[in-house]
């Protein structure tokens, strides 16, 4: 059975700095990987939970600028401004699809959630458009009761605005979890980096002091004996036996010594 100090010193010394090479590299991929899964859970917070309620609070300005212009459209009695007011409301509903496409995209949490704000939308556009009807008819008061706090036009952008409430709120719940996540990671990539630098460490000082003893031991042994030998003790003879480069120096000065 081959023993530690039979192996050459050379192969010793590589063993030792491969170990140690390997658990630096070893260190590398955990380091990286911690890296990247942390840097995945970011990306992930800002392409759904901060997207989605920037989404949120973009829509929710739109649907109440937009109640806001109705509002102006069925006080005014200027044809004028009628088309004015129409011009705006279309772009913020323009606006407002946009902010639900991005919603269907990214947002994580049920599509029924989307879905009942987005058919909430579409309803609100059929009771504007028959308020309109009656504006431009002429037929202004009962245009004024759709807008007002019971009217249907006021109860739809409520309904709108709840909706809405129930995805932010999943969004910030969800964007609290993303959070947490990143936190727990970064605790255990602490914990593994710390064990596996004490790891190193201990192996390297394990490494060194078996490296020491594995060469200071037969220097010693030898340097005593040569030093004999040259004092005049020709029987002086090493008892170091080894396969490796020292066990070859051993021999070769007991066969010079015997010679």
């Amino acid at each position: 059975r081959m023993k530690l100090k039979d192996i050459k010193i050379s192969k010793q010394l590589q063993i030792g700095l491969g170990i140690i090479l390997g658990m630096v590299i070893l260190l590398g991929i955990i380091a990286w990987s911690q890296a990247n899964s942390m840097w995945q859970e970011t990306k992930g917070l800002y392409d759904h939970p901060l997207t989605v309620r920037r989404a949120i609070e973009d829509l929710q300005v739109d649907v109440l600028s937009m109640h806001e212009w109705m509002t102006e459209f069925v006080l005014t009695e200027n044809e004028q401004d009628w088309e004015t007011y129409q011009q705006a409301i279309n772009m913020l509903e323009t606006d407002a699809k946009q902010q639900f496409t991005i919603l269907y995209d990214r947002y994580l949490g049920p599509v029924s959630d989307v879905d009942n704000a987005h058919q909430a939308f579409v309803e609100w556009k059929a009771i504007r458009a028959e308020t309109i009807r009656l504006v431009q008819e002429g037929n202004h008061e009962e245009a004024l009761k759709r807008v007002r706090e019971n009217g249907p036009g006021n109860k739809s952008t409520d309904k709108i605005m709840e909706n809405i409430e129930v995805i932010s709120d999943y969004a910030i719940n969800r964007g609290d979890q993303f959070y947490q996540d990143a936190q727990s990671q970064r605790k255990n990539l602490v914990v593994q980096l710390w064990t596996l630098i004490g790891i190193i460490l201990a192996l390297t000082i394990g490494i060194r002091y078996l490296m020491i003893k594995g060469i200071s031991a037969p220097l010693e042994e030898l340097t005593g004996v040569t030093e004999q030998f040259q004092q005049g003790k020709l029987d002086a003879r090493s008892q170091y036996t080894s396969a490796n480069e020292f066990g070859i120096l051993t021999a070769a000065f007991n066969n010079m010594a015997d010679t």
